[in-house]
């Protein structure tokens, strides 16, 4: 299995499709399209963005967040950097080229060669597509000014949707979402059901904390707004100077 190969056909042929609206068009169900404001505002107070940052935003799709944060960012005179897969960014560089505060960085961005450093990364539901989510967090902290702030958001970590679904109000609610009975039995077999990626785990997170630690960084494990689509199973994970 290669989850990045297997990423970029999907997101490239979601960009293709004029059929679906600009929240199907980033992987979102269409009925989340009223809780992308608050994703957005959420992005916004953890990475506290500043005029003259220099922001990375990795995976950045072609949806209304993106369409929002290269406002903000003209607004606040952000210097922004927009890096996704062809099929994806040509979008946006036909809508925002003439910005002068954004910079189009075109493919895989762990094959990219980057010469400069950044104040702010924004990493949001995209580390869980790569084929080595260890080594793509390793490459964010090494371009990631030392006093900067880097978000990894949205991060679906197994073990945390399991024990979500193993406790009495995890059941009730997810059996509440998809009308129909559940039943978990072990992680084992809960690993080998579909729409998971078992490299984003407990382990996973604490090895990025470590590895923060030892590079003299502060890294926090923040819980996500309840109002937002997936916030029982998903964390958001902070990079800062200490």
């Amino acid at each position: 299995m290669n989850p990045q190969r297997e990423s970029n056909k999907y997101f490239s042929s979601l960009a293709k499709n004029n059929k679906i609206n600009k929240t199907e068009k980033v992987g979102r169900y269409k009925l989340h399209a009223n809780l992308e404001k608050k994703i957005f505002n959420d992005i916004i107070k953890k990475l506290n963005l500043k005029k003259n940052d220099k922001l990375l935003d990795i995976g950045c799709g072609c949806g209304t967040m993106v369409d929002r944060l290269v406002r903000y960012c003209k607004k606040k005179k952000i210097n922004i950097t927009l890096c996704d897969i062809n099929a994806v960014l040509k979008i946006s560089k036909k809508k925002y080229s003439n910005n002068k505060n954004i910079k189009f960085l075109v493919g895989e961005f762990q094959k990219k060669k980057f010469k400069q450093k950044f104040d702010k990364i924004l990493c949001y539901s995209v580390i869980q597509y790569s084929n080595n989510p260890r080594n793509f967090f390793e490459k964010i902290l090494r371009i990631l000014n030392h006093d900067g702030k880097a978000l990894i958001g949205d991060i679906p970590n197994i073990n945390k949707k399991y024990r979500f679904l193993k406790s009495e109000f995890g059941k009730k609610f997810e059996e509440k979402r998809l009308k129909r009975k559940i039943n978990i039995k072990s992680f084992k077999k809960f690993k080998k059901t579909k729409n998971h990626y078992p490299l984003i785990n407990d382990g996973f997170s604490k090895y990025i904390l470590n590895l923060c630690h030892k590079n003299n960084r502060n890294c926090l494990i923040l819980k996500q707004p309840k109002k937002l689509p997936f916030s029982f199973t998903r964390e958001d994970i902070l990079v800062e100077e200490f």
